[in-house]
């Protein structure tokens, strides 16, 4: 379908590589793609009244866990340790279909309230992936190294064989998932590493969650650790 946002009170965009602020415009999309802005009268659209109404980008969320709509609630109010260890003992008897499932939600959610694109951390990724094609959203996801789930080889060859299905998406982008260094061994951070210099891909990974994560960092590795 071709669309004419008409009226907008207020669109957000870029113009130059500089924020700029609209006001009372038109937007024309055709084919999925924004090919005009301004005052907009040709025919042959479906209009949108879109006045009250402000136009953003899409928004990106720059962590999730799609999968765990599910288990909103399921247990609360807890210390991290004893909340993750909670979780896992549930997540290690999960299913590509319920993952499917939580995926898709989360998914849903994310359309209602604007986001379009997201970075994942979960396990089966190319269920989320599959999921997140059906609806025309980016992803940014990857196999997750965590020793306490599942054996480092088994990650990398899902990892590799995840890179080769998605590799070349336009909506996916592959990357490594790395839980963090207290669910991960010293050897298992190095083949993050190593697989991400052999594969040319990012790595995600909580870091600095809790003081003790911290001073746990400095004890094991004498230094402490921090995100960028």
């Amino acid at each position: 379908m071709d669309y004419l946002l008409k009226n907008c009170d207020f669109v957000l965009t870029w113009i130059n590589d500089e924020p700029k602020v609209l006001r009372n415009v038109d937007i024309a999309i055709s084919d999925g793609l924004i090919t005009g802005v301004g005052t907009i009268t040709m025919g042959g659209f479906e209009k949108i009244d879109c006045s009250g109404h402000v136009v953003i980008p899409g928004l990106v969320n720059a962590h999730t866990h799609t999968p765990m709509s599910l288990l909103r609630g399921f247990y609360d109010d807890a210390e991290l340790m004893t909340w993750l260890n909670k979780m896992w003992s549930v997540e290690r008897e999960l299913t590509r279909d319920v993952i499917a499932l939580g995926s898709e939600l989360s998914i849903i959610e994310m359309i209602m309230s604007g986001t379009t694109a997201f970075i994942d951390m979960y396990h089966y990724p190319d269920v989320t992936a599959d999921v997140a094609l059906k609806y025309g959203l980016r992803a940014a996801l990857g196999s997750t190294f965590i020793d306490t789930l599942r054996k480092p080889s088994c990650v990398e060859n899902e990892l590799r064989n995840f890179v080769s299905t998605y590799g070349k998406s336009q909506l996916v982008r592959p990357l490594i998932n790395v839980h963090s260094i207290y669910a991960v061994s010293r050897d298992t951070l190095l083949r993050a590493r190593d697989l991400s210099n052999e594969l040319d891909l990012p790595i995600q990974v909580h870091v600095s969650e809790t003081r003790d994560e911290v001073y746990e960092s400095k004890r094991r590795y004498g230094m402490f650790q921090w995100s960028t």
